[in-house]
């Protein structure tokens, strides 16, 4: 799916996004994004499922990113600590913000990242066999369980 424009905003728009059992997800958009973590819901799980692509914007004449365009992806957990979703997040060059205390599965490409919260985390063992890396590859990751 190719979104031309923001996905959600910061008034009252929380859109739902869901994904059925078999199902592959890819968005692409070129505007921000904006929801909670409750109405993402991937009901298989696997974060490679579900996956966001945020297409940067167009650069300036001389081909340099235009600095005053950022884009965004803000996530709120909503539904408590419990809420959570599954999925993966290409954005590099996106300020990404997560607050409250969500339960994520998946991994994440972005310029910044900050987190208000309790948040867990966990990456998806899957995505090591989802798709070829073309540039990057996983060496390791620890997850912190405390």
């Amino acid at each position: 799916i190719r979104v031309t424009g923001d996905i959600g905003n910061n008034t009252s728009s929380q859109p739902t996004i869901t994904v059925p059992a078999k199902v592959h997800l890819q968005i692409y958009f070129d505007g921000n994004l904006q929801t909670k973590a409750q109405n993402i819901i991937n009901t298989s799980g696997y974060a490679g499922n579900l996956q966001f692509y945020a297409i940067s914007p167009p650069p300036l004449p001389n081909g340099l990113p235009d600095p005053n365009v950022h884009q965004t992806i803000d996530l709120n957990s909503g539904g408590g600590a419990t809420a959570g979703f599954s999925a993966v997040f290409y954005a590099p060059t996106a300020d990404f913000t997560i607050n409250g205390a969500p339960d994520i599965t998946g991994a994440i490409v972005c310029r910044n990242f900050y987190t208000n919260g309790n948040i867990h985390w966990h990456y998806d063992r899957d995505l090591d066999n989802a798709g070829k890396a073309t540039d990057y590859r996983i060496v390791s990751y620890v997850e912190d369980t405390r």
